[in-house]
């Protein structure tokens, strides 16, 4: 995976460790230490912002520094349901 180790908030914009922050078990993300948020405080429209960037930001990191490609099924399953809304 991709992913960094320090992330920062979309909600709140501060940075936070990864590792030492839970997932959230309704939508899989990080939730933010210092304002709690997640995919799932978003609106449908923020979601699907946020996660365009998240697949922008690990496709680009894939192909141009050949990481391990990054599994999008989490963001996949979340933008189906807001279209099944």
């Amino acid at each position: 995976m991709c992913s960094p180790r320090d992330i920062n908030c979309f909600n709140c914009n501060n940075w936070f460790i990864r590792d030492k922050s839970k997932e959230c078990e309704k939508c899989g993300e990080i939730i933010c230490p210092y304002c709690n948020s997640c995919l799932c405080k978003m609106t449908d429209e923020t979601k699907k912002a946020v996660i365009a960037m998240i697949k922008t930001y690990e496709n680009f990191l894939s192909k141009n520094l050949r990481k391990q490609e990054y599994n999008f099924n989490k963001h996949n399953r979340i933008l189906k349901r807001i279209e099944d809304i």
